[in-house]
Formats: structure tokens, C-alpha cells, sequence
């Protein structure tokens, strides 16, 4: 898995739990060019970690879209705020 390769690559000690927690906890998906990881108005479900490519976090006011911030590789992707407190997202987030 390459989030346990990055840990021990950056000096983190990963023990067998954690690796089986972390198989068990992760799955692989692969994302379309322009495809939705969330959307705002909707409850954030999911956190990403991006393999390769990149994501934009971007918010809607008053019909412009505004980009926040933009995840790239070997970065986590999530609406943190929604995805914690369970709440509607003020933001979406596309590949």
C-alpha cells in the first residue's frame, strides 16, 4: 500500500496492526478527470489520500466558483469540517 511505503519512507515506525488496520481501513479507487469526490450542500463522507493527479477544493458564492485549495499528490483530500461534524460541505471537491 503507498500510504504505508510513505510512512516508513518518512521514518515512521509501522507496526503489523497498524498495517492491517490501515489495509482494512483504506480501499483503492480510481477517480475520472472531472469526476465529484464531494459536493457542497452534501454530507462529506470520504477522506482520499491522492496517489497521483490532483484535486480542487472549490466553493460556489453568488454563481462564481472560487478554488480554495489544490491537492496534490501524496496529500489527503477531504471537505474536514463536513466529514467530522457531519455536516452539509461548503465546499466540493473534483479530480
Amino acid at each position: 500500500m503507498v500510504l504505508i511505503d510513505l510512512l516508513e519512507h518518512s521514518g515512521i515506525p509501522v507496526s503489523n496492526e497498524l498495517k492491517q488496520d490501515l489495509n482494512n481501513t483504506f480501499t483503492l479507487e480510481q477517480y475520472e478527470k472531472g469526476a465529484y469526490f464531494h459536493k457542497q450542500g452534501k454530507i462529506c463522507k470520504k477522506v482520499a489520500y491522492l496517489i497521483e493527479g490532483a484535486c480542487l477544493l472549490q466553493y460556489l458564492i453568488e454563481g462564481k466558483v472560487y478554488v480554495r485549495w489544490a491537492g496534490l499528490k501524496n496529500t489527503f483530500v477531504t471537505s474536514i469540517a463536513s466529514f467530522l461534524m457531519k455536516s452539509l460541505a461548503t465546499t466540493k471537491s473534483n479530480f
